[in-house]
């Protein structure tokens, strides 16, 4: 591989980390946007609405204050579906391997059987990580696949900072409560074809990890090709074990793969 192509393997996982950098900051301070946003309406609306009288900008205020109620109720219906079922909440366990330095594998047991189509994620939170992982929530893509509900999703995360160094430091803690919600993204359908191709850079074969097993688990004959860019190699043993080479992808026959780096 050239310097041209290392270059923009890192100038890409540049720019995903302050995607991610971004996201989690706007997370983080979601309800002081939304008291701004509040607060640039009314000023907004000022030669709509007298708010010099004391009856508008009551109307203005209850309306909003029942909208914002009304959706965090729906979503905390939402969290509590999905999370608590008999008493029992969702959990969570880590596995690493002594050799994987940065790769760690999550599963996900839920109290209610959940469809997840490939390509899906979901947003994770793990109270008991420290004191302000309960305010936190990361999405990550689920890796597993099957056709019926699952009772338990994995997720293969790279350790790097904040989050994902706290669950490398969690290696065999099992029975933390987490809390998830989604399933999040497009359902998209590859079956409708006769050749795929699969292209994936470093962690992102996590996102193709599902199809793989979707296509095989399937029966179709078509054919499918996954190029996988690598530029560190500690990668490739972790996901080798954990995604690639299990017995039902690796001797379907249908996947050829071809690994880059």
């Amino acid at each position: 591989m050239d310097n041209r192509h290392l270059d923009s393997i890192s100038q890409h996982r540049n720019d995903t980390q302050r995607s991610i950098i971004f996201l989690q900051q706007f997370q983080q301070h979601f309800g002081l946007l939304t008291a701004s946003a509040a607060v640039g309406i009314a000023w907004h609306l000022r030669s709509v609405f007298d708010f010099s009288n004391p009856g508008c900008l009551e109307v203005y205020c209850v309306s909003f204050v029942t909208v914002f109620l009304i959706l965090c109720v729906y979503r905390t219906c939402c969290l509590i579906c999905r999370n608590l079922k008999g008493g029992k909440l969702a959990s969570v366990s880590v596995s690493l391997e002594p050799s994987h330095l940065v790769a760690i594998k999550v599963t996900i047991h839920l109290p209610r059987p959940l469809r997840i189509a490939a390509g899906q994620y979901v947003n994770l939170t793990i109270p008991s990580l420290d004191a302000s992982s309960s305010i936190q929530s990361h999405p990550f893509v689920v890796t597993s696949w099957s056709k019926d509900r699952q009772k338990s999703l994995d997720l293969f995360v790279e350790r790097r900072r904040g989050f994902t160094r706290k669950l490398h430091l969690a290696d065999s803690q099992e029975g933390r409560h987490a809390i998830i919600s989604g399933p999040f993204g497009r359902r998209v359908s590859l079956l409708e074809f006769d050749f795929v191709l699969l292209l994936a850079s470093g962690y992102g074969i996590a996102a193709q990890a599902a199809y793989l097993r979707e296509l095989v688990s399937r029966g179709n004959r078509q054919k499918a090709h996954l190029v996988w860019l690598i530029s560190k190699r500690d990668i490739i043993n972790p996901a080798g074990q954990w995604l690639l080479f299990q017995s039902a992808i690796n001797n379907s026959g249908k996947i050829s793969m071809r690994r880059v780096g």
